[in-house]
């Protein structure tokens, strides 16, 4: 039966392998990847792109790597109707080995046309009425058995409303952490109470049908939440969210009781211009963060968008309190939204994309916790994926 107009964000996308859907040839905008490594080593690399940005034309793309080069894109998500978007992918090894795929996926609505639906819009903020519907969801497909092939992959699963960009963690029971929000920006949704817009976290059962939201934690400017979830040594989580304050920090916010409340949120030491980042702990228990180094320009600039560059990795001895290292990844600007996983044998696989609007240039380096912390210089910039290059 086909979906009404009103259920249309809980269409399954289409899953397409082997061939690229329509305008994949032309597009101009591509960016925001995640990377994971398997069991055997393999790495995975996703992205999402289509026309000239963020918009209806959207896909998810996914790649590998099994042995010395990139493929070329070989699953996409495809929307199933014109007025749905799917973007912000994220790839996650779960505790069973088994390889997932997430996106978000809205319905974007005809009355989104008039301007109107913006009126009162924050001075600064952006105008998302063609990229986001007031709920969102966060929707996976899971590849059981990654290193065997034919690779076979399940069917598409809603877990729960909001965006989720950043990788899930697992706690000591095995319950997924997902960190899930729900933008506090316009078109609100009808359903949708203040009480639930914001950062936070759904918690997932293997097997369940859907994952349970918890309250969300309340952070100073937010925007684009974009945040991580670890759980810490000491029991609690700890919730590192973006935003866009001219401060150029994240914000953190604590939870006692698995997410039931948090503390308000406060200004960290991390490097934040607005942009997402990535935290996560490493095999021998440090804590990992990929952002941008604050430049004087960036400080000067009272833009709550200012050119992202000097993208950089820094670790942290105690649970997040502090960190050091700053080794610089790329200078460049426009290089933005960096992921990372760690290989079975310590390599650290980062990934990040630049110039999304010019080349597309999907960018993967590979480092060590040890290179970190004696300040030794990243060698080599891998390309995984460029339109420009097709």
């Amino acid at each position: 039966m086909a979906a009404s107009t009103e259920d249309l964000s809980l269409t399954p996308a289409d899953i397409l392998l082997g061939h690229p859907p329509a305008g994949f040839a032309e597009r101009s905008f591509q960016g925001i990847p995640g990377i994971e490594c398997t069991r055997d080593g393999s790495l995975w690399a996703c992205w999402y792109g289509g026309g000239q940005g963020e918009g209806l034309e959207n896909f998810v793309m996914l790649a590998s790597k099994s042995t010395n080069r990139w493929s070329e894109p070989w699953l996409f998500v495809v929307p199933a109707h014109s007025r749905l978007r799917v973007f912000d992918p994220v790839l996650w090894v779960d505790p069973r080995g088994r390889l997932w795929l997430f996106w978000t996926q809205t319905q974007i609505k005809a009355e989104n046309d008039s301007p109107t639906v913006f009126d009162g819009l924050r001075p600064g903020m952006p105008d998302t009425r063609f990229t986001w519907d007031g709920r969102g969801g966060v929707w996976g497909i899971c590849c059981e058995q990654p290193e065997a092939i034919p690779r076979i992959w399940s069917q598409p699963q809603r877990f729960c409303d909001g965006v989720m960009m950043n990788k899930p963690s697992a706690d000591r029971s095995g319950h997924w952490l997902m960190p899930t929000t729900i933008w506090d920006l316009k078109p609100y949704a009808e359903g949708i109470a203040k009480a639930q817009r914001g950062p936070g976290v759904a918690i997932y059962s293997d097997g369940d049908p859907h994952a349970s939201l918890t309250a969300t934690a309340d952070i100073p400017d937010p925007v684009f939440d974009e945040h991580v979830m670890l759980p810490l040594r000491d029991g609690r989580w700890a919730l590192w969210a973006r935003n866009a304050s001219v401060i150029r920090r994240a914000v953190v916010s604590y939870s006692n009781d698995r997410g039931h409340m948090w503390t308000r949120g406060t200004y960290t030491d991390i490097p934040c211009p607005n942009s997402r980042f990535s935290i996560g702990r490493l095999r021998s228990g440090t804590l990992l963060l990929a952002s941008h180094r604050i430049t004087q320009e960036m400080i000067d600039s009272q833009s709550l968008w200012p050119v992202r560059s000097h993208l950089a990795v820094w670790l942290s001895d105690d649970e997040g309190q502090t960190w050091h290292g700053n080794l610089l990844i790329d200078e460049r600007e426009h290089v933005s939204y960096p992921d990372f996983t760690q290989a079975a044998d310590g390599t650290i696989h980062l990934i990040y994309d630049h110039a999304r609007n010019v080349s597309g240039d999907i960018l993967h380096v590979e480092l060590t916790e040890h290179q970190i912390r004696e300040g030794l210089p990243v060698l080599q910039r891998d390309v995984i994926n460029s339109f420009r290059q097709a």
